[in-house]
């Protein structure tokens, strides 16, 4: 959990997350719940976490996120549009998929920043900005800088340390390597309530 949380606060870090600005987070798994939580220890003034399973967004609201909307259920832009009429300073794509970066054009306010975390297994595709503001900005973070994640790594242990951060609060599942492939099992079927899956070599 460790190389997780220092790879998300480190994008944080580069994508420019400032307090009391406001931030849509879409995916709420793993990485996601690491971005709705960093987010809010580092005073972000509103985050809006989306996913499209129940069990996920209710693990965000959890973790601090102000408002939760299911992307099945609602129109996500006219709701976030009803919480941020001026749209927000950063959208986060926390799932690779292309679609989210254009979907966030239309929600970010002026000057405001699309930000892609991870590589998604499209590497193209066709932006869209014709409902953007006249001026924003479109972050990549790809691949975790080891440099960076060091900057933050005292942050992370100072976090957990004062018990504000828990690892356990990303893991699902603590599974014996005597049954490894149960854990393949469980990645292979994508249950909305599997997070991250720890396998205990004793």
């Amino acid at each position: 959990m460790i190389i997780t949380f220092r790879e998300v606060l480190s994008a944080i870090k580069r994508f420019g997350f400032e307090a009391n600005r406001d931030v849509v987070i879409f995916g709420a798994g793993p990485v996601g719940l690491c971005f709705t939580k960093f987010s809010k220890l580092l005073g972000l003034r509103t985050v809006i976490t989306v996913d499209i399973m129940d069990d996920k967004i209710a693990e965000a609201k959890k973790m601090g996120a102000d408002n939760i909307l299911n992307s099945t259920k609602v129109d996500v832009n006219a709701e976030i549009k009803k919480l941020l009429p001026e749209g927000a300073d950063y959208v986060v794509d926390a799932v690779g998929i292309n679609a989210l970066l254009n979907q966030g054009m239309e929600l970010i306010k002026y000057n405001g920043k699309v930000c892609g975390y991870g590589i998604s297994p499209k590497l193209g595709m066709d932006l869209d900005w014709s409902k953007a503001p006249y001026n924003w900005s479109l972050h990549f973070v790809q691949f975790p800088s080891k440099k960076e994640e060091a900057m933050v790594h005292s942050q992370i242990m100072a976090w957990i340390n004062s018990g504000v951060l828990d690892p356990y609060d990303f893991i699902s599942n603590v599974i014996d390597f005597d049954h490894i492939l149960d854990a393949f099992k469980l990645v292979e079927q994508r249950l909305p309530s599997t997070k991250k899956i720890v396998i205990r070599y004793e």
